[in-house]
């Protein structure tokens, strides 16, 4: 019997890697996609990109820890809007 770590004993996921926050946001994300897309009479695309999108967060979730994509926006955000780098103690 191989030993399992502690994270995927504790983490609370449902499948693949992904938790209830995770299916709830790929739930708005397929409504987006078929607001976006209705204009153009093309709703079926948008369970092609959602399914496009819940490949690429399967393989977030399953590679990377928890709050990675939020710390990529956060990044993002401090890099972009603040003009500085996230871990700079002059933001802080």
């Amino acid at each position: 019997m191989s030993k399992k770590p502690s994270r995927i004993l504790n983490d609370d996921n449902l499948f693949f890697g992904l938790d209830r926050n995770d299916i709830m946001a790929l739930g708005i994300t397929f409504y987006v996609f078929q607001y976006l897309f209705r204009p153009l009479k093309v709703e079926y695309l948008s369970i092609i990109a959602t399914s496009f999108s819940t490949v690429l967060l399967v393989g977030i979730r399953l590679r990377y820890r928890r709050k990675t994509i939020r710390d990529a926006f956060r990044y993002i955000f401090y890099k972009i809007v603040r003009g500085g780098v996230y871990n700079d103690p002059k933001i802080d």
